[in-house]
C-alpha cells in the first residue's frame, strides 16, 4: 500500500466541538466553502465542486449521535452488543477528555470513493476547525480494525495525517479487504458460540 492511498474510502466521521454549531449556521457555512445545500436532509449540504455528484455530505447531527449512543444501549444481551455499547460510551468520554468538557454539537460527515473525496474531506475540516473549536474527529472504525487503533483524534493529529498522507484517519495499514476481515471476525465469533457447553 503507497503512502498516500487510501485503504478504504467510503467512511463516516464525526466532527464533535464544544462551541455551538446551529443547524442554521452549518448550510451558510457550506456554501462558504463551494457546497450546495441539500433540502431532504435537515441542516444538512453537500460538496462537489468538480461533478453533479456529492463528494463529502455532511450535516448536523447532534441529536443522531445521541440516538446511537442510546441504541447501542439497547442491545447489550450479546458479546457484541456489549462490545459496540462500550466503546460508543468510551468514545464519547475520550471526546470529552480531548475537547476538555462535553461536546457541544456533532456534525457529521460522509465521504465517497476516491482520492479527491479525501481532499474535500480534509479541507473541510481543516476549515470547520478553524471556526468552531475546541474540535476533534471521531472515526466510524472500530477500534479492532481502526487505524492507530483508536476512534477519536485531535485536531493536531488529524492535519498532520492530511499533511503527511493526504487523507482522514481510516483503517490498519494491513488490512486489504474489510469485508473479508468481518466476516472471518464473525466465523470465529460463531464458531466460539458454537463450542460453548448449553446451560
Amino acid at each position: 500500500m503507497s503512502e498516500h492511498s487510501v485503504p478504504y474510502q467510503r467512511a463516516v466521521y464525526y466532527l464533535a466541538t464544544r462551541a455551538p454549531v446551529s443547524r442554521e449556521e452549518l448550510p451558510a457555512f457550506i456554501r462558504e466553502h463551494g457546497g450546495k445545500p441539500r433540502s431532504e436532509v435537515g441542516g444538512g449540504a453537500f460538496l462537489n465542486p468538480t461533478g453533479w455528484y456529492s463528494l463529502l455530505s455532511i450535516r448536523w447531527a447532534t441529536e443522531t449521535r445521541a440516538e446511537y449512543l442510546r441504541r447501542a444501549d439497547r442491545f447489550i444481551d450479546t458479546k457484541r452488543g456489549t462490545r459496540a455499547s462500550q466503546e460508543a460510551h468510551d468514545a464519547l468520554a475520550r471526546i470529552a477528555e480531548a475537547l476538555g468538557g462535553s461536546p457541544h454539537d456533532f456534525v457529521e460527515l460522509h465521504l465517497t470513493n476516491g482520492q479527491e473525496s479525501q481532499d474535500v474531506a480534509t479541507a473541510f475540516v481543516q476549515a470547520f476547525a478553524e471556526r468552531w473549536s475546541p474540535c476533534v474527529l471521531e472515526s466510524c472504525f472500530t477500534l479492532d480494525v481502526a487505524e492507530g487503533a483508536k476512534k477519536v483524534w485531535t485536531m493536531d493529529e488529524v492535519l498532520e495525517l492530511a499533511r503527511m498522507k493526504h487523507r482522514l484517519p481510516t483503517l490498519r495499514g494491513d488490512i486489504e479487504n474489510i469485508f473479508e476481515f468481518f466476516l472471518e471476525k464473525y466465523r470465529a465469533e460463531q464458531a466460539e458460540e458454537g463450542e460453548r457447553p448449553s446451560q
